[in-house]
């Protein structure tokens, strides 16, 4: 397996480069000391660069979010790199992100075995995770992608070995889950519905102590969010809006995009929609963006657009003159005018507002290959090669997919460990689509693993069943 793992490492790491020298030739602009910018640098990489040279965690804009707009998880390791490597940190991060994916490919083996699948299996399937370029398309970029399939694969892992010892547990192995589950919660707090699913397993199988000693896990992203807390007066898994900020990030915006939410799914369109109207108040501007909204609603929302546009300028001039410091009248009366419409929408829409729009944001995330890489996107598209790969990608990602609903629901004689994980995927699935629903199809990402280990087990249940 060691062999395997690190031949995966190997070519994933010969895509990666290639991909990196073809992206700084079309667009240098994205890439910096080897690794792939992004657009979350900003407030990932600068709270740490500002607190080990200001003292201060926070990113360079002005207002109460820039405190905490993002959890500092990654940040922390960007802020460990820079220690090891002062020159150049992303030089570290990228080294950890690649040795991360050699441990993601043993990690996947080691769970493949826990949950019965016989060594022929498990070889073979690894060997299938380890050669896939879908799952590790973000290891030369600066964003969470790059750590959380391996945090999350290493978080269940340590579930895994810590159900399977007794009441009086190893301290080591509940240490580790500790420091695995607890430094997952600061990189991406989302995925706190594993946590909270393995607890509520113990609590059912009446291991109390064990459910009790678990809440430590809690404790660094409770301190993160105490910080929060005595900073906003709020608390949330996306502390983006508020209204201190010296951005449009206010909870005008805020209130628009829950409004969008009722037919909107795609993060890049709700984006490319009202971006022209934070500077322009001109109604061409507004017709040009009335455009991309269905037309049954254009009617409605020709007025809330006009507002916005109103709103947005004399946010604008706030920016300017850096006096936008408090909640503006006309701020709470657009926020109040886009909730109540967002509710009348959705209640006169409940088809859209409940069953189509999270139907396709579940297809914008699930009806996709996951190769991220430019090359593949960009250069070798329309390749016969290509688009093999990007068929085969597609349908073992809908396949993988398909599994994890089909054993959390049905898998009667499903390994409990492997149901547990099967039905935290599930749930944190239902959270994007009726929930978050603006998404980038990168938010799966860490899922993917998980529903690649489902998948190879439904398929060995199959066979057997078959050969009986």
């Amino acid at each position: 397996m060691l062999f395997i793992a690190f031949l995966g490492t190997i070519l994933a790491v010969i895509w990666q480069e290639y991909n990196l020298t073809y992206v700084e030739k079309v667009n240098p602009n994205k890439t910096e000391h080897g690794i792939i910018r992004t657009a979350d640098d900003a407030s990932y990489v600068q709270p740490p660069m500002n607190l080990k040279n200001r003292g201060t965690w926070k990113d360079n804009s002005a207002g109460n979010s820039s405190y905490y707009q993002r959890p500092p998880g990654y940040g922390t390791l960007y802020l460990a790199s820079s220690y090891l490597y002062p020159s150049n940190p992303y030089v570290v991060v990228k080294t950890i992100q690649i040795l991360g994916f050699f441990v993601s490919i043993l990690l996947v083996f080691k769970l493949l075995i826990q949950y019965g699948l016989n060594q022929k299996w498990a070889v073979v399937a690894t060997g299938l995770y380890a050669f896939s370029p879908n799952f590790s398309g973000f290891i030369y970029h600066s964003i969470t992608e790059g750590i959380t399939p391996v945090l999350l694969l290493w978080s269940i892992y340590e579930w895994t070995k810590l159900l399977q010892v007794n009441q009086g547990s190893s301290q080591m192995i509940s240490f580790r889950c500790f420091l695995s589950n607890g430094f997952l919660l600061l990189v991406r707090p989302q995925l706190i519905v594993f946590v909270i699913v393995f607890i509520v397993y113990l609590l059912l199988e009446r291991r109390t102590k064990l459910a009790a000693l678990s809440l430590l896990i809690f404790l660094p992203f409770t301190m993160w969010q105490v910080r929060v807390m005595s900073i906003s007066g709020s608390m949330g898994m996306h502390p983006i809006y508020s209204y201190t900020n010296h951005s449009f990030y206010r909870p005008p915006h805020e209130a628009l995009g829950n409004l969008f939410k009722v037919w909107e799914y795609k993060s890049d369109r709700f984006h490319e929609t009202i971006g022209p109207l934070l500077t322009d108040t001109s109604e061409a501007t507004r017709e040009r963006a009335l455009l991309n909204i269905p037309e049954k609603y254009r009617a409605e929302l020709e007025l809330i657009l006009c507002e916005y546009q109103e709103v947005s300028a004399i946010e604008l001039s706030g920016i300017l003159n850096q006096n936008l410091n408090q909640e503006l009248d006309e701020e709470t009366a657009f926020v109040k005018h886009a909730n109540a419409l967002t509710k009348k929408l959705a209640k006169e829409n409940i088809l859209d507002a409940f069953v189509k729009t999270p139907i396709s944001s579940a297809t914008e995330l699930f009806v996709n290959s996951h190769l991220h890489l430019t090359i593949f996107q960009v250069k070798f598209r329309g390749a016969i090669g290509m688009e093999a790969l990007r068929w085969i990608s597609l349908l073992a990602v809908l396949f993988g997919i398909v599994a994890l609903f089909i054993l959390s629901l049905f898998g009667r004689n499903v390994p409990i460990l492997l149901w547990l994980i099967c039905l935290s995927s599930v749930i944190t699935i239902l959270y994007l689509v009726f929930v978050q629903r603006l998404n980038e199809e990168r938010y799966l990402t860490p899922l993917l693993p998980l529903a690649f280990i489902a998948s190879i087990w439904l398929i060995q249940s199959l066979v057997r069943r078959v050969h009986k």
